[in-house]
């Protein structure tokens, strides 16, 4: 069955929303990025010819900007996003990796992104 057939699940939604105004923009000429953290969503976007982003390059970029500070900022920030499991606080993207993940440590930790224009990579 087409992916687009499928019959979609609850957690999906958003991302096929996100993915259905992308095109309709697109299809007006307008240009279009993508943000899904959600591998499926990732997966959908790219089919329909998207290169998406997530928050972590997001935020890796504000970073290499200069629009973020530091580590413990950053922090913060994703935090706000997701956070720590044993929080009171509810995620508002169930799609981001948890701040422990190694790979999100090893982006958001490298003292380099944050020097002033270092770039937008």
């Amino acid at each position: 069955m087409p992916h687009e057939r499928q019959p979609a699940r609850a957690k999906d939604i958003g991302e096929r929303m996100v993915v259905a105004h992308a095109l309709a923009r697109r299809n007006r000429g307008e240009r279009v990025i993508v943000l899904i953290d959600d591998g499926g969503g990732q997966l959908l976007a790219r089919q329909h010819g998207f290169k998406p982003r997530g928050t972590l390059h997001v935020l890796h970029r504000a970073a290499r900007l200069g629009l973020v500070a530091d580590w413990p900022e950053i922090r913060e920030i994703y935090l706000r996003l997701r956070p720590e499991p044993g929080s009171s606080q509810a995620p508002k993207d169930h799609g981001l990796l948890p701040l422990t993940d190694p790979e999100v440590q090893r982006a958001l930790r490298d003292k380099r992104i944050y020097d002033r224009g270092a770039g937008a990579a």
